[in-house]
């Protein structure tokens, strides 16, 4: 009697898997009906406006895209605006959000190896979300604005169907949002001091929207990009070289111009912890 007993539970807890998978699958398969687009937008920071060796001004900040429905959104094109004044500011679209830097809809990414055709995709999965990278200019303080609005538009998608009544969704056509507004924050951006001193130093794979230093950490249950503004700094002689040229095929850190280079704090601060005995990194000749 008991083995029975069991046999049952299990019959049991397995058609109600098969029952929730199949459930899935045929809202996966059928048009759903949304009152709007089953996006969800966050923006985690306020850009502040910052002063590049250019001239110009910069304003740097992303969102984040989560797709609530349950089929896959594909994203078109994002035109970004002053607020205010209505004047388009840049406006991304098949090219630009392809680009692995500009725009990520896989998180955790994978290696670009292992992207097909070394492009990414633009479709944001079924309860996934993205990260789309903005860096825009502006040519004087005067023209900054006060906020920017962002128009999305969407790939039409026969399994999603929208009440809201605008005459695209009527004709099946594109999905457009063109009211998701982003303040600019008023905050100054902080002025540090130079972290070296003495020589030529290069400053290499510094700020911008394609550098590797723009990548996402989790921190105190947070996604952050840490090194988001992030330089490398490198000492070189007349030629250019961070070490004599041409060297071995075994080299080592001694050799390097800015090995041992003292390092400057670049604001006031106070030391809390220091570690020492750490082991170096092995140079390679490539």
């Amino acid at each position: 009697m008991r083995k029975i007993w069991i046999l049952l539970m299990l019959t049991v807890i397995c058609g109600t898997t098969v029952s929730t998978v199949l459930g899935q699958q045929t809202a996966a398969s059928q048009p759903q009906q949304y009152y709007d687009i089953p996006i969800n937008f966050e923006a985690p920071v306020q850009p502040i406006p910052v002063k590049g060796a250019d001239g110009k001004w910069y304003l740097v900040y992303h969102l984040f895209l989560t797709n609530l429905g349950f089929s896959d959104l594909t994203l078109k094109s994002v035109e970004v605006s002053d607020a205010t004044r209505k004047n388009v500011l840049v406006r991304y679209a098949d090219k630009e959000l392809a680009e692995y830097y500009r725009f990520r809809t896989l998180l955790p990414t994978p290696p670009r190896s292992e992207m097909p055709n070394k492009q990414y995709p633009r479709q944001i999965s079924s309860g996934r979300t993205g990260v789309l990278f903005f860096w825009l200019t502006v040519d004087s303080p005067a023209a900054i604005p006060a906020s920017l609005k962002h128009r999305f538009v969407f790939e039409s998608n026969p399994l999603i169907k929208l009440l809201r009544g605008f005459a695209s969704d009527r004709e099946g056509g594109e999905m457009i949002l063109d009211d998701y507004v982003v303040s600019i924050s008023k905050e100054k951006p902080v002025v540090i001091g130079a972290p070296l001193r003495g020589g030529d130093w290069r400053c290499g794979n510094g700020p911008a929207y394609n550098t590797a230093h723009q990548v996402l950490t989790i921190r105190g249950g947070n996604v952050r990009i840490a090194q988001r503004f992030a330089c490398d700094f490198n000492k070189v002689d007349k030629e250019g070289n961070t070490l004599p040229n041409p060297f071995p095929d075994e080299i080592t850190n001694k050799m390097f111009y800015g090995y041992g280079a003292e390092v400057l704090a670049v604001g006031d601060g106070k030391v809390v912890f220091v570690k020492d005995g750490i082991p170096e990194n092995v140079p390679q000749a490539s």
